[in-house]
């Protein structure tokens, strides 16, 4: 099942991961075409909110699995919702970042 728990971690953790060093180089390759940092955050804003509800929906979903069911458990919810909390002050931290 795609909502496995195991599955849902491994792909947060792997976002989490990832997170900075794209972030890095989407501002490089933006710094390429915009000097301007305000127009590179204008053009971000968007991205940002889409991750801010992603990690809303996600969050919603993962306190509502059922403990025994597919894979979840209070000890994996617990580490999946402190991952997701790692997710967005990653993104809170970049967002500063670049301006």
């Amino acid at each position: 099942s795609f909502f496995n728990a195991n599955n849902v971690k491994e792909i947060i953790g792997t976002t989490l991961q990832n997170l900075e060093p794209k972030a890095k180089d989407v501002s490089s390759q933006m710094g390429l075409y915009l000097d301007n940092t305000t127009t590179q955050n204008i053009l971000l804003k968007p991205v940002s909110k889409k991750i801010s509800k992603w990690t809303e929906e996600i969050r919603k979903a993962v306190n509502e699995m059922i403990d025994g069911n597919i894979g979840w458990d209070a000890a994996i919810r617990t580490e999946v919702l402190r991952m997701i909390d790692d997710l967005e002050k990653g993104i809170k931290r970049i967002g500063r970042t670049s301006k």
